[in-house]
């Protein structure tokens, strides 16, 4: 597994929270600050995953300081370990000012397909209550 993963991204209209476009709160969305980390942490543990699966277990996020419309972000997943068979990473997100978001990932090898299939039987058994 190598030790960091790092990659540039460039925040666009469609990853702000702004809900309509007149919506002047145009900064990065949570969901996608999330998602970028998930993808980077997936990125740096690629070589150790069967088939390239694995299922994001646990996210600790912090989000510091909000980031407008047309921000550079630089994105830094590094390795941990592993414990009890569990891939620990930590992940920045950062712009020219500094970090913007912090969390640590906690990622278990498996078959995002079977987990997709269970999550999907989870829901019908929610929806005929």
């Amino acid at each position: 597994i190598g030790q960091s993963y790092v990659f540039n991204y460039r925040v666009t209209e469609s990853d702000t929270c702004a809900l309509t476009a007149t919506d002047q709160a145009k900064v990065l969305s949570t969901p996608q600050i999330v998602a970028l980390m998930e993808h980077s942490a997936r990125e740096l543990l690629q070589p150790a995953l069967v088939d390239g699966e694995a299922l994001v277990v646990q996210t600790i996020l912090s989000v510091i300081s909000p980031v407008s419309l047309g921000a550079e972000l630089m994105i830094e997943a590094s390795f941990q370990g592993v414990l009890h068979g569990l891939y620990e990473t930590d992940i920045s997100i950062s712009d020219l000012a500094g970090v913007v978001a912090r969390a640590q990932l906690v990622l278990s090898p498996g078959n995002t397909k079977e987990y997709y299939q269970a999550a999907l039987k989870r829901q019908r058994g929610i929806s005929a209550v």
